[in-house]
């Protein structure tokens, strides 16, 4: 996506005089042993201080360019600190970015410095990716030693939309941040988190813009939490030119961005095109019968099945229809104009992974058009056309419960284009996304110590995502494999007698649950102490996530997307035997809204006729993000499946 966002940037630029870089020459001080502050000395790592500057110039060859300097000392007092910074991995030079310098040297507390040379570089790659990692790497570091590093990178100029983020797991003493730019360009900031605002000193010929923050605490990783996004940070981009008495304003904008992005995807489309996609449309067979979701999901089934979508391919629709291979740009202007060929009402829709970068909606920056989607308003569901194993109704969580660009065509006096408007994306309801379980529970007559479970599993939607798209992609034994594995959650040692999977192939996902059904038999869920049988019944759905153990809550609740859990559990106690803790079972912990719905939830509870227990467990979430004021409920509500999980029944004989 970012490689299309770049096709469509308009030049603000002409050359107006020729510079130096200033930071492309940047080196340190002569080494110093830093001074920690007294409340941070019991910390096992301590970040002294870390710089980070941009640079922005008009290079040699008439080309707009910058220049990023990282530059970062930390104290290490324990031996996991000195673990963590043993690698000190660097940027590599790329077509795209030119790594000019990159330094690394070890301060002793006794003053001694150890500055490593290019013989420390060391170079590896991951045989799987391809790609490759290079590294410092650091020797003999002792504790209380401190490391220094730094390293210069010259690429193309990021005028339209950039971000620093500078918290982090670790207690910082100082930042220090500057924006260095010629003096006709000005650069405003959107600081989030109680990150400082930039400020202005004109000197000469250049415009710099600067922030100091100090004593930064340190932001732990924390459950059910969108870490990145509470980090302080702030975003930046280019606003204004003055030249000549003349002021170019709000040049980063998405109502220019919006009409460029039409025009790419639907515009001047040849007759050539215009051939392969009726050959695609014939292809796929829509009939006249079909209603409007039926005619997507065939459009995107089809494109997804015969084209991939490789930077080596076509953008253009005939040749890359023709070599079965596109660029993401080729393959969204086919699966676009094949809609628009079928009257069929969409939008285009980019948006950011709210996991890295959430959308604002009041700064127009290209760094937040990462990701492409269509909205079918009619249908109110989403497809992303660059995912190969979603479909129609699922994208990636991350790009729902966020705002989007919605782009959709607009025809005024004649002309059309896009237009556009900041929405939500939002995320689907529970109903989009459930595990159910049923099962039946029998005690073996010769032995109740061991258990047959008859067992059906239902998963849908998210639920499903790890595994049902994929099933028609592997071979037979590792079918199997990921059949056991799907099966065995409740019982490590379980022995399968028998297991069926159905609605199995990638056209089910988000239409129909992937379903198992399995008889199992169990001898660990049961254990005999003297004449008491214990059964471990809150094990049969499998081991629960727990958050007992976080104290001073430092971010709101996120999850990832909304869902149910629903369990149904009966068994038959054995002939002379009785269960007297029955109630252990029963739990009742939920997050009302003040309109007195539900959202989140954890309720179970058990009937009984005879000697056949029956326990219901109905967990859900039903709502994305919670204000940190909600979060002891929130956790109560998370605890009680885990303590659901801990129940064991005892079953005493009758006397």
């Amino acid at each position: 996506m970012r490689s299309l966002v770049s096709l469509i940037i308009a030049s603000f630029f002409y050359l107006t005089s020729l510079a130096q870089a200033s930071f492309s020459s940047y080196d340190w001080d002569e080494a110093e042993y830093s001074t920690v502050i007294e409340r941070f000395t019991d910390e096992s790592t301590i970040i002294l201080f870390e710089k980070n500057l941009i640079e922005f110039f008009y290079d040699t060859d008439d080309s707009f360019r910058e220049i990023n300097v990282t530059h970062v000392k930390a104290q290490l007092n324990s031996d996991d600190a000195i673990s963590a910074y043993n690698t000190i991995y660097l940027p590599i030079s790329t077509d795209e970015k030119e790594v000019i310098a990159q330094k690394t040297r070890v301060i002793n507390k006794d003053g001694s410095v150890k500055e490593l040379d290019k013989s420390a570089i060391k170079i590896k790659k991951d045989e799987e990716t391809g790609k490759v990692y290079k590294y410092f790497a650091v020797e003999g570091i002792e504790k209380e030693s401190q490391i220094e590093f730094f390293f210069v990178v010259k690429k193309a100029a990021n005028y339209n939309g950039g971000i620093y983020q500078y918290q982090e797991e670790n207690q910082i003493q100082k930042v220090h941040f500057t924006l260095q730019c010629p003096e006709d360009l000005f650069f405003t900031f959107k600081p989030l988190n109680n990150a400082p605002e930039p400020a202005l000193d004109s000197t000469g010929d250049v415009n710099i813009y600067t922030f100091t923050d100090s004593l930064i605490t340190k932001l732990e990783h924390e459950d059910f939490s969108n870490y990145q996004a509470n980090l302080k940070q702030i975003h930046y981009k280019l606003d204004k030119i003055i030249r000549n008495n003349r002021v170019q304003r709000n040049l980063i904008n998405y109502g220019d961005f919006s009409q460029n992005f039409y025009a790419l995807i639907y515009k001047d489309i040849s007759k050539g095109e215009e051939r392969s996609l009726k050959k695609i449309l014939k292809k796929i067979d829509i009939q006249d019968e079909d209603n409007q979701r039926e005619k997507v999901f065939k459009i995107e089934d089809y494109l997804k099945k015969n084209i991939s979508i490789n930077p080596q391919g076509s953008s253009d629709i005939s040749d890359g229809y023709s070599r079965k291979i596109m660029t993401e740009i080729g393959f969204i202007r086919t699966m676009a104009n094949c809609l628009k060929k079928l009257d069929i009402p969409h939008e285009m829709v980019i948006t950011s992974d709210r996991t890295e970068i959430k959308f604002l909606d009041d700064f127009d920056s290209f760094i937040f058009l990462q990701e492409s989607l269509l909205y079918f308003p009619e249908l109110d569901e989403y497809l992303i056309p660059s995912k190969q194993f979603y479909r129609l109704g699922l994208i990636p969580y991350s790009f729902t419960h966020n705002k989007g660009l919605f782009i959709k065509e607009v025809s005024v006096a004649g002309y059309t284009t896009g237009a556009n408007e900041i929405k939500m994306i939002q995320a689907p309801s529970k109903d989009k996304a459930y595990s159910k379980m049923y099962l039946n529970v029998s005690f073996k007559e010769d032995d109740p110590s061991k258990i047959i479970i008859d067992c059906k599993n239902e998963s849908f939607g998210y639920s499903a995502m790890s595994s049902q798209p994929y099933f028609e992609l592997l071979d037979d034994k590792t079918t199997r494999e990921l059949q056991e594995e799907l099966i065995k959650f409740m019982s490590s040692d379980a022995e399968i007698l028998s297991m069926e999977y159905t609605n199995t192939s990638i056209e089910d996902l988000g239409k129909r649950p992937l379903i198992g059904v399995a008889e199992i038999e169990a001898a660990d869920l049961v254990e005999i102490a003297g004449d008491k049988l214990l059964f471990k019944v809150g094990d049969l759905i499998g081991p629960q996530m727990e958050m007992y153990h976080e104290d001073n809550r430092k971010t709101p609740i996120e999850n990832h997307y909304n869902r149910i859990y629903y369990r149904e559990i009966t068994f038959t106690i054995p002939e002379g035997y009785t269960i007297n803790n029955l109630d252990d079972i029963v739990i009742d912990k939920k997050v009302i809204e003040e309109d007195g719905t539900v959202s989140t939830q954890f309720v179970s509870y058990y009937t009984q006729e005879g000697q056949t227990v029956t326990i219901i467990s109905d967990e859900y979430y039903d709502k994305i993000s919670y204000p940190i004021e909600q979060y002891e409920i929130f956790q109560e509500v998370v605890n009680a499946a885990a303590d659901f999980n801990k129940v064991i029944f005892v079953l005493e004989q009758t006397k």
